[in-house]
């Protein structure tokens, strides 16, 4: 089943409800996938073992707070993904894992659950006829979020190689750019390392919202940055100098 539930803003979130056995199947398969993320997780997965939103939210704010101090600004990509489970491509999914060395069994019968025609179940409802699926995982699962670490995996490590100045971190499903410096070196670096990140995203099939990416720090500085990122890369991100970054304040060291 794919229960949704309304989140604060109006919108769904969708959650899966697995079976009884497909849960207990993956509580016993808990160490193989483990066993796979004590290799492979960065540091930069702030939703790993030990870490938390709260964490990477704040240390972003205290860098950015710092930044201020030193007489310097702060500026950040907080990057908002059209629903990210709904949209990953199997086949994506797949080569990324095999690249990478993730338990292929394990994949190819959590995919079977995964992709499997769903019942769809909303708070006042239940949608009579299962709904056929050819893309997107289901969120809740106990492996749901490994997948996501499969997936991204590639593509942020080689944007933190590319744009060590501002570097992607992600929980989940959200992401977060960060650069401090002058004005000047903000317009120079920010940009071209969101750009980059966004392409390397739409390369693994993942789509980014227009509306819900924001560009959060002094509004002269965000909208320069804006224009820059829509005049030479073809992005579009809307731009705010007070914005929440995982539920904890955000204000460009303001």
């Amino acid at each position: 089943k794919l229960a949704f539930l309304t989140k604060p803003n109006g919108d769904d979130r969708s959650i899966g409800l697995g079976t009884f056995l497909f849960r207990l199947w993956q509580k016993i398969r808990a160490p193989v996938t483990r066993s796979w993320e004590e290799v492979w997780t960065q540091e930069w997965d702030t939703a790993k073992k030990g870490s938390s939103a709260i964490k990477a939210a704040l240390r972003r704010a205290v860098v950015s707070e710092v930044a201020v101090l030193k007489g310097q600004l702060s500026a950040a990509v907080l990057w908002d993904f059209t629903p990210f489970f709904d949209t990953i491509l199997p086949q994506v999914l797949i080569q990324h894992a095999l690249e990478l060395g993730y338990p292929a069994r394990h994949l190819y019968l959590s995919l079977q659950v995964h992709l499997a025609p769903r019942v769809l179940v909303t708070e006042s409802a239940q949608h009579p006829d299962p709904v056929v699926v050819r893309n997107s995982i289901m969120a809740g699962f106990t492996d749901s979020v490994t997948l996501t670490r499969v997936l991204l995996r590639k593509a942020i490590s080689s944007v933190r190689d590319e744009c060590p100045e501002a570097p992607p971190e992600v929980y989940v499903d959200d992401m977060a750019q960060m650069a401090t410096g002058d004005r000047e070196h903000l317009l120079k670096v920010l940009p071209p390392a969101a750009a980059c990140l966004h392409e390397a995203i739409s390369q693994a099939g993942g789509i980014f919202s227009s509306k819900g990416t924001i560009v959060a720090t002094n509004i002269k500085l965000a909208r320069d940055i804006a224009r820059k990122l829509a005049r030479y890369h073809g992005v579009q991100v809307k731009i705010a100098q007070n914005t929440s970054d995982l539920g904890v304040d955000f204000a460009g060291g303001k």
